[in-house]
């Protein structure tokens, strides 16, 4: 697995542009997770055209996650756009990757806080459905309401790359955090993000399959992009006698 691209938005209003490729378009075939966090609780979302609604928790008043996910197919643009049923503040995040089993569901689990206020927002546990197998993905997402100028300081050990959008921090904003890890095993339990003051959070654990790696495929082992072996033909990465 390898993220091609992660995109990064925050905005105010009903509709918001999220980015999914630095230019051109995403690749046909990569896996586009989109992970949206706002500062109040709503029912009304619409995805951009292809995208499924993977998972969504909205626990109270503030602080819901959103999560959707598509298999490019090359003409998505720069940024792809959902709507909102209210002007809210929005927090998003975009993940593009290659190297991914798109016929597998990704799989999400969530957690929140909104009773007793906490600097340790705290993925929850997830046993994803295929198994041990190289090349999951597991990507930890926090959102949190930003009410006192709060931020992420630290991140869930063991994982990489995280990074934190915020829109109108002290003023009934929204902050997104993520990291991510590869792993091979059965379940996953992230550990917690930090943060710098105690407030009310909602978190996601994301699990994504990889691609198969040799050996183990009913449908027969890997072999190199481009190559033609006997008489078989290779599609998407396997041969196909």
């Amino acid at each position: 697995m390898s993220v091609i691209y992660e995109g990064h938005y925050t905005g105010l209003g009903t509709s918001h542009a999220i980015p999914v490729a630095a230019s051109g378009n995403p690749t046909a075939g990569h896996r586009i997770t989109l992970i949206v966090g706002a500062n109040i609780d709503f029912s009304t979302i619409t995805w951009p055209s292809g995208f499924s609604e993977i998972g969504r928790n909205n626990p109270g008043t503030t602080d819901p996650i959103f999560l959707a996910e598509k298999t490019a197919v090359g003409d998505e643009g720069t940024t792809v756009t959902v709507e909102t049923g209210a002007s809210i503040r929005v927090a998003a995040q975009s993940y593009v990757m290659d190297e991914q089993d798109t016929d597998t569901a990704v799989e999400v689990a969530f957690a929140h806080e909104i009773v007793t206020a906490d600097d340790q927002p705290d993925p929850p546990s997830i046993s994803h459905s295929w198994g041990s197998e190289a090349g999951t993905t597991i990507i930890a997402a926090a959102n949190q309401s930003v009410g006192s100028n709060i931020s992420f300081t630290a991140y869930p050990a063991s994982y990489t790359d995280g990074s934190e959008d915020s829109v109108a921090a002290g003023g009934g904003g929204t902050s997104i955090g993520t990291a991510r890890r590869v792993i091979e095993a059965t379940s996953e339990d992230p550990g917690v993000f930090t943060m710098d003051g105690a407030d009310f959070w909602n978190t996601a654990t994301i699990a994504l399959r990889g691609a198969a790696v040799g050996g183990g495929d009913p449908e027969g082992p890997l072999v190199g992009d481009g190559k033609l072996v006997g008489g078989g033909l290779l599609l998407s990465g396997r041969l196909v006698a």
